[in-house]
């Protein structure tokens, strides 16, 4: 039997290290592109990765609805074009270190409202 003691933790520590390693990846590439620039490459990358995943584990847990499909894509769509491109301009703007800390400050300043 396998011991799944400390496996989620070991998975929050490498989603972690990842989510560090890609905020310093983005800041390189915020030199060379736009910030629309990387949202667009990094939603055609998650995409593909999804679309793949989907494929291989033939998931049938896909809205059935038209309706659901579109506010599905309305939603991707506004946190892409708002959200992702903000935080590419302050990586550009402020450094990886900084967005980091402010980030991190997301969780508690919704949870006061």
């Amino acid at each position: 039997m396998i011991d799944w003691l400390g496996l989620g933790e070991l998975f929050a520590i490498l989603a972690a290290i990842v989510w560090a390693l890609s905020t310093i990846l983005y800041k390189g590439f915020s030199h060379h592109l736009t910030p629309m620039q990387l949202n667009i490459s990094k939603g055609v990358l998650a995409s593909a990765m999804m679309l793949a995943t989907i494929a291989i584990t033939q998931d049938a847990a896909l809205p059935h609805h038209l309706t659901s499909w579109l506010w599905l894509i309305a939603g991707g769509v506004i946190g892409i074009a708002i959200g992702d491109s903000a935080y590419f301009t302050a990586l550009r703007n402020i450094g990886p270190a900084r967005t980091l800390v402010i980030e991190s400050l997301a969780p508690a300043l919704v949870g006061g409202v």
